[in-house]
């Protein structure tokens, strides 16, 4: 009985393991050992009658013995074996017919395959959404009629590596829209107006420098004219002299008056002598007194002549520094223009090839993620799939050795005949020949009967014991039972 215990055990962990609740899965436990019960027949010797544990050997003994005492003493002797092997082989070859003609059950001893569990399902929806055959929310439905999985209907989904994918040709197309346009055409570069302009402002900058060449030459040519002994004399008043001859007018004048008072005077303080010479002084001095303001107004000309000359020659050179200067300068403005203008042009190129190298960057990572994510997914999905898979091998094993227990139990007579089989070959050798007398007139032995049952049984014990290896003999503590 214990392995009836065993297989009802077996069949219950199996049971439990793939989810069947623990009464329902005893209540298909019993009626899967019960199954195993009836390929095994009612529970009681197959090769003997109920109530004889040795296959009515005894009786079969008591048989021959006393149909051999009753055999008269003038018979014919004839030889024959002992009584005892002879009831071995008789009860044997009754429990060989027996066993022979009755077939084994097989509806219990049908290799079963342990069905794919529900982590090999989850494992296979895995690969299946990862590959894009399901979609989120759709599952696998089992048929129970074809021992498969089925997709549902209508079963689409994406790749778990497509959104990446999307991403890197998201990138790639909008590096690849800076550089051409919606015809195919290359796009101008956006520092190409920069540098235009740069190009514009360089021409100009040139123009600038020629014409600065001589912005100052008028001015220095102005002011070599203020230069030299004569330069005064273009600054000279033309009213000098007008001034001077009026100067001299006046002190002429003056003079005049002073000579009156002094010859009104002259008569009642100086003698006629005195009056000549105090008239002659008076002249001499208005005369050198005409000429000091002369030669004074002359010389104060001659300096702001010269002293314009010079202001005049300052001035000009001073325009001409201007001029140079301006010139410089315009150049400088226009080659700062152009120096802005390329700046600005390397910097438009400089954004245009970091946003490049942006989408380029980010166009790889994304097409690294779409490298990364299926082996990722693979790794998971080989886990899961490698755990269902012993479950199912363990399924199995289950199944498999519940299979064996019952071929064990259902074989077993047959092992037990095959045993039987070896041992009488064995025995045959160990019982001598008796010789028995029996009635003339008949020919054969009184025993015939029974003799001639045993020869198929004899034959057929041979036979077995000529396919199979000799076993020890079991019954060779009786071996001395003929004797």
């Amino acid at each position: 009985m214990d392995d009836y215990k065993d297989i009802f055990q077996m069949k219950l962990s199996e049971l439990l393991e793939v989810g069947v609740p623990l009464e329902e899965a005893e209540k298909q436990a019993l009626e899967f050992m019960q199954k195993a019960f009836e390929g095994l027949g009612n529970g009681f010797a197959n090769g003997g009658r109920i109530g004889f544990d040795d296959g009515g050997y005894a009786d079969y003994v008591n048989s021959i013995l006393k149909t051999r005492e009753n055999l008269p003493g003038d018979s014919v002797q004839v030889n024959e074996g002992s009584p005892y092997y002879e009831a071995l082989v008789a009860s044997y070859a009754g429990d060989l017919a027996t066993t022979g003609n009755t077939p084994v059950p097989q509806e219990n001893l049908v290799p079963e395959v342990a069905e794919q569990n529900k982590i090999q399902q989850a494992a296979m929806e895995a690969q299946l959404r990862q590959s894009g055959v399901l979609g989120e929310g759709q599952n696998l439905t089992y048929n129970t009629q074809t021992n498969e999985f089925e997709l549902p209907e209508g079963a689409a989904g994406i790749a778990g590596y497509q959104q990446y994918l999307d991403n890197a040709t998201t990138a790639s197309g909008a590096a690849q829209n800076l550089l051409i346009d919606e015809d195919g055409n290359a796009r101008e570069a956006p520092s190409a107006d920069a540098i235009e302009s740069a190009a514009n402002y360089g021409d100009l900058a040139g123009q600038a420098a020629i014409d600065g060449q001589g912005a100052g030459d008028p001015y220095l040519a102005a002011a070599q004219g203020y230069t030299g002994a004569n330069a005064y004399q273009q600054f000279m008043s033309p009213y000098q002299q007008e001034i001077i001859d009026a100067t001299q007018a006046d002190m002429a004048n003056q003079l005049a008056q002073q000579q009156a008072q002094l010859g009104a005077n002259a008569g009642s303080a100086f003698g006629g002598g005195r009056f000549g010479v105090a008239e002659g002084q008076l002249a001499s001095s208005g005369a050198l007194g005409s000429a000091l303001a002369a030669a004074q107004l002359r010389t104060a000309g001659y300096t702001n002549a010269q002293q314009a000359a010079a202001q005049a020659y300052q001035q000009q050179m001073g325009m001409g520094s201007q001029a140079m200067q301006q010139a410089q300068q315009n150049q400088g403005l226009y080659s700062q223009a152009q120096q802005n203008q390329l700046a600005t042009g390397q910097a438009q190129a400089g954004q245009l090839q970091n946003q490049l190298q942006n989408l380029g960057a980010q166009s790889q990572m994304q097409s690294g993620l779409a490298t990364l994510q299926p082996a990722l997914a693979a790794q998971s999905i080989g886990a899961l799939g490698q755990i269902g898979a012993q479950q199912q091998a363990q399924a199995q094993t289950l199944l498999d050795t519940t299979r064996a227990a019952r071929r064990q139990i259902a074989y077993e007579p047959y092992e037990r005949l095959s045993f039987m089989g070896n041992q009488l070959t064995g025995l045959k050798g160990g019982y001598g020949q008796t010789q028995y007398s029996a009635n003339p007139a008949s020919n054969t032995s009184p025993t015939a009967g029974i003799l001639g049952l045993l020869t198929g049984g004899i034959g057929l014990a041979s036979g077995i014991a000529g396919m199979m290896n000799p076993q020890p003999n079991p019954f060779a503590a009786i071996s001395g039972m003929g004797r």
